[in-house]
């Protein structure tokens, strides 16, 4: 009875560590790192999460350059991507779970470009042709995020 005392104990243990800890935060994203590519990499990915996010999971994948993080708050892209290049790491892209309406599927979290938000104030007609012309006038400013942005919908 002990031996089977024993070995149920082993195999809690060992399921235990295999539940994913990331599933514990609200928020999960992953991020595409291009230069996670050496053990070298990895410890400065390691080192910048300790100290800058003591309190969100996370999990260094090399073989695919990829870093999943799990938070209890969202994770601002422009921020991560400024503390990764001050460890001379480079952010390609940043996803984040969306378990909404019952789908697990991932979003691309784009970077903060300066594209004009709607401003709410108290006029919908000419808040919607302010948000219009200034996105208009962001469009010629910005020639070629254009296309890829309304490419991102279809």
């Amino acid at each position: 009875m002990r031996n089977l005392t024993l070995s149920f104990g082993v195999l809690v243990l060992l399921a235990i560590g295999q539940i994913p800890c990331l599933a514990q935060g609200p928020y999960r994203y992953l991020a595409q790192v291009a230069e996670l590519n050496s053990p070298y990499q990895e410890k400065l990915l390691t080192e910048l999460m300790r100290s800058a996010y003591p309190m969100t999971a996370y999990r260094v994948d090399v073989s695919q350059g990829t870093v999943e993080i799990g938070t209890a708050g969202q994770l601002d892209r422009d921020r991560f991507s400024s503390e990764l290049a001050s460890y001379g790491l480079t952010l390609t892209a940043m996803y984040r779970q969306d378990r909404s309406n019952g789908f697990h599927r991932w979003l691309a979290v784009g970077p903060g470009n300066g594209f004009p938000t709607y401003q709410d104030t108290g006029d919908p007609i000419a808040d919607q042709a302010t948000y219009e012309a200034a996105k208009e006038a962001w469009y010629e400013d910005h020639a070629e995020p254009k296309n890829d942005l309304t490419k991102a919908g279809q």
